[in-house]
């Protein structure tokens, strides 16, 4: 999980430094990914860490294209960000999502 949170940290920076159009596609492979794993039973702290790590790809997935200018797409990933958070029970992380 640690692994996942500094990749998470590494694609926020890079964001900054050169945008993340080009990031993107690594990004929402980490996310399905993430995704994928919440299909499988864990126990109940792992799967929490996973629904966090979840909706924060998903944030910056929508952050990604919301610069692009990839408002609609944008969107749905904000969306599941909010979805998993609330599944996170984390009311500032979620407040944290723009979502239209």
């Amino acid at each position: 999980m640690q692994a996942l949170e500094t990749v998470i940290v590494d694609y926020w920076r890079r964001d900054d430094e050169f945008g993340g159009r080009s990031l993107y596609p690594a990004v929402a492979g980490h996310l399905r990914y993430v995704l994928d794993l919440l299909r499988y039973r864990a126990d109940a702290h792992t799967q929490r860490q996973l629904v966090g790590v979840g909706a924060e790809l998903a944030r910056l997935s929508g952050w990604m294209l919301f610069d692009s200018r990839h408002y609609a797409t944008a969107s749905r990933h904000y969306a599941q960000a909010a979805d998993l958070a609330r599944d996170f029970d984390d009311p500032r992380f979620t407040a944290n999502i723009w979502r239209r």
